[in-house]
């Protein structure tokens, strides 16, 4: 796939996995199918890590299959040459887009650097919610009250239109 996206002339290929979210009908059909895994929480819906039941291999073999598809499709000849062929067909402002992507994907290819693989990743299950009161750390001293209550009047500001 990697080399096809580059033969047809992909100047940014954006490789994300299939990433069914609550309230879609994707969701539901897929939950409904009971081809949803559960035990994943919100830290895997982030378009680099599976979610759900593929139907014809695993969920691990999906991903080393996007993570190989990634290293292949950001490898430095596949990004130097969609570079030099941007250079040659594209405007400006698409030809700085592209540059910066490939350059900056290609590096992170280089060094290593995959998407974030979420299996075994301990923080995530230990995330408590906040206590009532309880200031939120990122939140400037809102309180978890606070928030919920202005989340609560958005909502019924979403409602009225």
């Amino acid at each position: 796939m990697a080399d096809n996206l580059y033969a047809i002339g992909v100047d940014v290929p954006f490789l994300s996995v299939l990433t069914p979210f609550k309230g879609t009908p994707l969701y539901e059909q897929m939950a409904g199918d009971g081809r949803m895994l559960p035990e994943r929480g919100w830290e895997f819906y982030n378009g680099y890590n599976v979610t759900f039941r593929p139907r014809a291999m695993t969920p691990d073999e999906l991903l080393t299959a996007h993570r190989r598809l990634w290293r292949r499709a950001f490898s430095v000849p596949h990004a130097l040459g969609r570079a030099w062929r941007g250079v040659r067909r594209l405007r400006a402002g698409a030809l700085l887009m592209s540059l910066c992507m490939n350059g900056f994907y290609a590096l992170k290819a280089l060094r290593g650097n995959l998407p974030a693989d979420m299996r075994g990743r301990e923080e995530y299950s230990d995330f408590e919610k906040p206590r009532h009161g309880a200031a939120l750390p990122f939140s400037g001293g809102v309180n978890a009250d606070e928030l919920q209550s202005a989340g609560h009047s958005i909502r019924e500001a979403a409602t009225t239109f």
